[in-house]
């Protein structure tokens, strides 16, 4: 039997290997001999009962495959833990983390409001805007980095120590570039923009954005076409957008201002509207944290 701790070292020795399938790059990059990275290779598969790996030439067993998925996993939530562990230690608990889309809409208003009235509550209270473009809002309130997040639409699976809970609806727009042919109709239905394609970005943490805007279309009976780009911020989406492409959104006049060949399009008969919840963990739930989401939902009601 491994000693406490041998098999998570070896484990992410494993997943080293399964990256690499080659003991002489694995043991490099580890730092480690070639025939210690062997014996540990060994000794993990006595100790799960199942063979992990073919040796010649490398490859996954089956059950090898298996095992890498969850024990990339566990390791992934582990060192998200620990990290925010730290962030929570070293800044004394008094910190909400937050996960959103930064915008000009009523979600927004709704954080920033929550935030200035925990202010004038605790003096101490830091908020902290979480950036990760390589995480969605949903991972990052999963894996522990960020204490709350703002979803532009439901998760499909909610795991049990989160809870997910309609904040605001707000109505939105659509900007199309002046030379867009979807134009010519007037006035412009949501159905006219079944052949634009709607902008995303690279940057993951657009992603509950696109959810969102892509569920519009869905509740309108069309798939929508998807244009991926490398855009950081709502402003690239505006100076950037094509004619052959589309935006949509709740920001207030904030087209006219990036891009002045925008026209904006709303929608009256009926109000287009999309939903936005707020993501947290319940199980366990800090005090601070609680306290947060609940001055979201006085805002949002007020």
């Amino acid at each position: 039997m491994l000693e406490r701790g041998q098999m998570l070292e070896y484990s992410r020795e494993f997943m080293v290997l399964a990256s690499r399938l080659n003991y002489t790059a694995a043991a490099a990059e580890l730092n480690v001999s070639q025939p210690s990275l062997s014996r540990h290779m060994a000794l993990l598969e006595k100790e799960v009962g199942f063979k992990l790996l073919e040796r010649n030439p490398v490859a996954l067993t089956p059950a090898g495959r298996y095992y890498l998925e969850v024990i990339s996993d566990i390791v992934g939530r582990l060192d998200a833990a620990v990290e925010r562990g730290r962030v929570i230690s070293r800044e004394g608990g008094n910190t909400v983390s937050i996960s959103m889309v930064p915008s000009d809409c009523p979600y927004s208003d709704i954080i920033y409001g929550a935030i200035a009235r925990l202010r004038e509550e605790r003096v101490d209270f830091v908020p902290r805007f979480l950036s990760d473009k390589t995480r969605t809002v949903f991972e990052a309130v999963a894996s522990g980095l960020a204490d709350v997040g703002v979803l532009l639409d439901l998760p499909d699976q909610l795991p049990d120590e989160l809870a997910c809970e309609w904040l605001v609806d707000s109505p939105f727009d659509a900007w199309l570039h002046e030379e867009s042919p979807v134009l010519n109709h007037q006035p412009v239905l949501f159905e006219d923009l079944a052949d634009c394609r709607l902008v995303c970005s690279t940057n993951q943490q657009f992603r509950t954005w696109l959810d969102g805007m892509s569920t519009a279309f869905r509740q309108h009976g069309m798939e929508p076409k998807l244009r991926l780009k490398d855009l950081e911020d709502m402003t690239s989406f505006m100076l950037e957008l094509q004619p052959d492409e589309l935006l949509l959104g709740s920001d207030t006049g904030a087209g006219s201002g990036y891009n002045t060949h925008l026209v904006r399009i709303r929608f009256n008969d009926p109000t287009l509207v999309y939903s936005a919840y707020l993501l947290y963990r319940c199980n366990p739930v800090r005090p601070l944290v609680e306290r947060f989401v609940r001055t979201c939902h006085e805002l949002a009601d007020s």
